[in-house]
């Protein structure tokens, strides 16, 4: 992580003291952004498998972070945004880790379509704490 307050003073102005940082590396990292639209009534099985899976990969040593996000105007819609250090990682060991196994094969019967996968590149990271 790059520690940016000596960088630049005009970087805190309006921060309540926070500290800036930023931990991107565009030349690895990949944000995946997942839409998954649950059929009624599928919300907490849903949740019950994703969350052991979201809890399992934070201690992955490639994993950056996630955001799990259910849309305002559909209690059956989730957004699941993930950021990975290393894109061949993700696909040839995190996809096929044992507690990913329960989710994905369960998953099919709980969508009313296919998920909707998007791959972006981060270029700039914010954080508050």
């Amino acid at each position: 992580m790059t520690d940016l307050s000596e960088s630049s003073p005009d970087l805190h102005k309006n921060t309540n003291q926070r500290t800036l940082s930023s931990t991107v590396n565009p030349s690895t990292e990949e944000t995946y952004v997942i839409i998954f639209h649950l059929k009624t009534g599928a919300q907490a099985q849903f949740l019950a498998l994703l969350e052991p899976v979201l809890d399992a990969m934070r201690n992955e040593a490639t994993f950056i972070n996630a955001v799990l996000h259910r849309d305002p105007a559909s209690d059956n819609t989730y957004m699941l945004y993930e950021t990975w250090s290393d894109h061949e990682d993700v696909i040839n060991v995190q996809q096929h880790r044992p507690y990913r196994k329960e989710f994905w094969d369960t998953l099919p019967g709980l969508l009313t379509q296919s998920r909707q996968i998007q791959i972006w590149k981060p270029i700039r990271t914010d954080l508050a704490f």
